[in-house]
């Protein structure tokens, strides 16, 4: 059994992660979600698919799902206010002592925007920065955004104001002492596998690169078909924490 504690880490209805905590005598190792979406509003943890990743997982290990703000349908919000949030929300974990945690063993992982958002957080300066950390079919090159099936999204993040750039970049920040594997599909329409290989060009990571590989192929969405290759490595990585 799982017990899912709704905790709020702001002072806005979207500053929140969800925390399951499975039945445990020993300190509990923590994997941290963030989802994605394009960085919008909408897309939310209770509807995209990283959800299936704490359903797998949360009997196992802590979760620590992740919300946070995002572009709204109109109107604009801050890059500031939704990096702040990632951070916040992640650093969060250090005022849970009283739920069992082991904040020395923490996998970070985030799909897409929320790889995007994921890897941006290892270029901080973390109060407990995550031991390993896994990118899937993540937007880790903004330099390349127009590529992307909805490049305007980028724009939309950045404020339109492209001097954000450097500062909102993977690529461009690196993943600090972090173990990073970088999994992304061959045929990814959504977010070209381009943007991984630069990544991997540049810093130290584990990259796998999969033929006949969709955006959310390795999700149990379509046909899923690398679903069980990313439980296989989610598992391998708390493995080696």
């Amino acid at each position: 059994m799982s017990e899912k504690i709704k905790l709020f880490y702001g002072k806005h209805e979207k500053q929140f992660g969800q925390l399951s905590i499975p039945d445990s005598t020993t300190p509990l190792p923590i994997i941290v979600v963030i989802h994605g979406g394009y960085w919008k509003d909408k897309n939310t943890l209770d509807i995209y698919p990283t959800k299936f990743i704490v359903d797998e997982f949360n009997r196992s290990f802590a979760i620590w799902d992740l919300e946070y703000r995002g572009i709204p349908e109109t109107g604009e919000i801050s890059l500031e206010t939704i990096l702040s949030d990632i951070k916040q929300g992640y650093e969060y974990l250090t005022k849970l002592t009283h739920h069992n945690l082991d904040l020395d063993r923490i996998l970070l992982v985030g799909h897409s925007a929320g790889a995007h958002l994921a890897c941006w957080l290892l270029g901080e300066n973390l109060s407990i920065a995550p031991k390993r950390a896994i990118s899937i079919s993540g937007v880790l090159d903004l330099a390349q955004y127009e590529l992307l099936n909805e490049p305007i999204q980028v724009k939309k993040l950045l404020n339109h104001d492209l001097k954000k750039m450097p500062f909102a970049n993977p690529v461009a920040r690196g993943h600090g002492e972090t173990h990073l594997t970088v999994i992304h599909g061959l045929e990814d329409q959504t977010v070209p596998y381009s943007m991984a290989t630069h990544y991997a060009d540049l810093w130290d990571v584990e990259l796998l690169l999969l033929e006949k590989c969709g955006h959310f192929s390795m999700l149990p969405l379509e046909e899923g078909e690398y679903w069980q290759t990313m439980k296989n490595i989610i598992q391998s990585n708390m493995e080696q924490l």
